[in-house]
């Protein structure tokens, strides 16, 4: 019996030691913080850096929300006007939207511009004294397999930013929540491959656990490309760089 409790108390003194060491080794303060533009997210014990740009919360006060992102901007005398792409099914057509962005600060109004009526996919005029992250499109179709980001507002809170991967077709391992359509999916060199969006659900707040879906860029390449040079036609002076960027 004597060399049995000295063979359990030798156990729990090497159990104590290894535990006082692991959590000597994880100190979250010892984490590194990368700067603006990324962000940094911490899946215990990986940090991930996620090269995206948190997105826009769109309102369309109460007859659709979502999110959408800045994909073009120009500079006018009094401000920047951006170009948003966001998807079809977030708000209604001719409806005008309420642009929030991550720190929930009102942006201003913006007002329907084009609705592609192949994908879906729809962009938005917004006007603003404030400056606005502008996404990159990937000019290439998404990889199997590769590591992807959304950024969005489920439940019109957030922004949460999500990693996962590009499943094929228009899938995608991130969960999608009510209020994360229009965001944008985004690969590990910080270009948009897809809008994010999600099917429906009875349950407005409803987690879809086998992952969402995307609208992939080349599924209405033609038209932003048609939309957005009409654009630039019609507008001056491009914006200054981003002071992020």
């Amino acid at each position: 019996m004597k060399d049995f409790l000295t063979g359990v108390g030798a156990c729990l003194g090497a159990l104590i030691a290894v535990t006082v060491i692991a959590v000597a080794m994880h100190n979250p303060e010892e984490i590194p913080v990368k700067e603006d533009p990324v962000v940094v997210v911490q899946e215990d014990p990986v940090v991930l850096v996620a090269p995206i740009y948190p997105a826009l919360r769109l309102d369309g006060g109460g007859k659709g929300s979502g999110t959408g992102f800045a994909i073009e901007c120009k500079q006018e005398e009094y401000g920047n006007v951006y170009l948003i792409l966001t998807a079809r099914h977030v708000i209604p057509p001719g409806l005008d939207l309420e642009v929030y962005n991550h720190e929930g600060l009102n942006l201003g109004t913006a007002e329907p511009y084009s609705r592609c009526v192949t994908a879906d996919a729809a962009l938005f005029i917004l006007f603003t004294f404030e400056t606005v992250e502008v996404f990159d499109l990937s000019a290439g179709k998404p990889v199997m397999g590769e590591l992807v980001w959304v950024s969005g507002y489920p439940a019109e809170m957030g922004p949460w930013i999500r990693s996962g991967f590009f499943s094929g077709e228009r899938r995608v391992s991130v969960p999608g929540y009510y209020g994360d359509s229009g965001g944008p999916v985004v690969n590990s060199r910080g270009e948009v491959i897809g809008i994010f969006h999600a099917v429906l659900s009875t349950e407005r707040y409803g987690l879809f656990s086998s992952g969402g879906f995307m609208e992939p860029i080349p599924h209405f390449s033609g038209w932003l490309y048609k939309e957005t040079l009409s654009w630039h036609s019609v507008q001056s002076n491009p914006c200054d760089p981003s002071p992020s960027k």
